[in-house]
């Protein structure tokens, strides 16, 4: 069944990756047998190997103890549970040690790997761990009497498989999201706290959404001294003068002034040569692209410009990582010379950001603040946020599937449970408050543990992408993404527990519930 959903699903889930700007408009997903034939494969393995667990475990339960009523589990835990739990959480303790003594992009890997190994471990172990904790997050109301109280805290002590399964989940799902989106977020404030640090001037004065990039005309009419440069590209061909081969991949190139470079930043060094002769028919390449190409000082590269010559230019400067918007800088009057419809992709200027903007308004321009350009100007980045919030619902619908599975199937093993309330005095609506506090209760506690497991994990890489780009980060907690998620988990949770058991009490009186009839 769900392979046959899936086929029928899947040109929808296309237009819907077209209208996220993550495939092209015209996508057209076929329906393939080998993906299709994997995925049933697949699913059938899972759940065979489920059922045959289950009834192992079903199978060495002697005779009589099957006859016997228990309320509370024996043994929720199981070898491999306890086995496999250890190796996650030993995976986590080692993250975290390497983690601690890691430094720029190292931090950022080990504390996901340690995020991730240790929430793993959390819900392998959950039918040991997970009671205590929500007891821990009931302490608050620890000196409560009241009849709702007791339960919820007794019942939750004793149902330990019901409470792992639900808390496990939310706790995947939401610490997923927190770590994922908020780690995107952090690399986001730490790439425009980075080029706003680069630019001395405040200002960035960029094309509108639609227009390829600022014209001539646009650039003259910015007031104050402009820091501008045309985009361009370029085709590194032939042999250089040293003797190395040189491929013919496309390279994006930037074409400035020397006296442009010098108002761009405060940290734009060089780790050789000189950019005060990127004039005439030199270059300036980034240090990756030289030892990629296996360039040096002095070489003369042949490159084919936009218009199709080829010319032989020669290297001046080698340019830090990151220090320089493209890989290749080249004198303006060359880029303009072989590609007339070069364009500007973004000027820098000061002055305040109203007068920048009312003197291109009307020309395909804006002017903002450099960070917030920054922050929003990066393709990349936002389609990468899309795709990650698309594996986010993913694993919310998952995470839903699992939550209100094991509700359901808890009530109908609960009937006698609300039949000795009901027996006791208690009300339809009292047994119904009890059912939608423990859901709150799960729900809030996985939402707690994994929002703050991965909170910790955000901290180490804040600290690491600190440490990268020498300034301050601020840390980015993906407030309405977690909101929706836990509460989406909730509304499910509710639901699943309070319809079937509001069914149960309507359907069977309390004596025959507790008879089994």
């Amino acid at each position: 069944a769900g392979t046959a959903l899936a086929a029928a699903v899947a040109g929808p889930a296309g237009t819907v990756l077209a209208r996220a700007r993550l495939a092209r408009p015209d996508l057209q997903v076929p329906v393939s047998f080998l993906p299709l034939a994997g995925a049933a494969l697949a699913g059938f393995v899972i759940a065979l190997a489920g059922v045959w667990l289950a009834a192992r475990r079903a199978s060495r339960i002697r005779p009589m103890e099957a006859l016997r009523t228990a309320a509370a589990e024996t043994r929720p835990m199981t070898w491999s549970r306890w086995i496999f739990g250890a190796l996650a959480a030993l995976v986590a303790a080692a993250m975290f040690v390497v983690t601690t003594r890691a430094d720029g992009d190292s931090v950022f890997t080990g504390a996901t790997l340690t995020a991730l190994s240790l929430m793993t471990a959390l819900a392998l172990w959950g039918p040991a761990v997970m009671p205590p904790l929500v007891r821990l997050v009931c302490w608050p109301f620890s000196r409560t009497r009241g009849a709702l109280a007791v339960l919820l805290r007794e019942n939750t002590s004793a149902a330990a498989r019901r409470v792992a399964s639900t808390v496990a989940p939310v706790l995947l799902t939401v610490g997923f999201t927190v770590l994922i989106l908020g780690s995107l977020g952090s690399v986001v404030d730490a790439t425009s706290t980075e080029e706003a640090g680069n630019a001395r001037v405040g200002v960035a004065v960029s094309a509108l959404d639609g227009v390829p990039g600022l014209s001539a005309a646009a650039v003259e009419a910015i007031p104050g001294r402009a820091a501008s440069g045309l985009s361009t590209e370029v085709y590194p061909s032939g042999t250089s003068a040293s003797g190395a081969s040189v491929s013919g991949n496309r390279l994006r190139a930037l074409g400035v002034s020397p006296q442009v470079l010098a108002s761009y930043g405060d940290g734009l060094t060089v780790t050789a040569g000189d950019l005060r002769q990127l004039t005439g028919s030199a270059v300036a390449v980034s240090v990756e692209k030289a030892a990629d190409h296996h360039w040096r000082i002095g070489d003369a590269v042949p490159f084919t410009l936009a218009d199709g010559h080829t010319l032989p230019l020669t290297v001046v400067a080698l340019v830090p990582p990151g220090a320089i918007p493209e890989p290749v800088l080249l004198p303006p009057d060359l880029v303009r010379a072989h590609d007339p419809n070069a364009l500007t992709a973004v000027a820098f200027t000061d002055g305040p950001v109203a007068s920048a903007d009312r003197s291109v308004h009307g020309l395909g321009a804006r002017a903002q603040t450099v960070r917030d350009w920054a922050a929003g100007g990066n393709g990349e980045i936002e389609l990468l946020r899309i795709f990650m919030l698309l594996l986010i619902v993913t694993s919310a619908g998952y995470s839903a599937v699992a939550v209100g599975n094991t509700l359901l199937m808890a009530i109908r093993d609960r009937e006698p449970e609300f039949a000795a309330l009901r027996l006791a005095g208690a009300t339809p609506s009292q047994v119904l408050r009890l059912v939608a506090a423990e859901a709150v209760l799960l729900v809030g506690t996985g939402t707690v543990l994994g929002a703050g497991i991965a909170g910790v994990a955000l901290l180490s890489i804040r600290s690491g992408l600190q440490e990268q780009i020498g300034s301050a980060v601020a840390l980015s907690i993906p407030w309405a993404a977690t909101a929706g998620v836990a509460g989406g988990c909730l509304v499910l949770a509710l639901a699943a527990s309070l319809a079937p058991a509001a069914l149960a009490l309507r359907r069977r009186s309390p004596v025959g519930a507790l008879a089994g009839g």
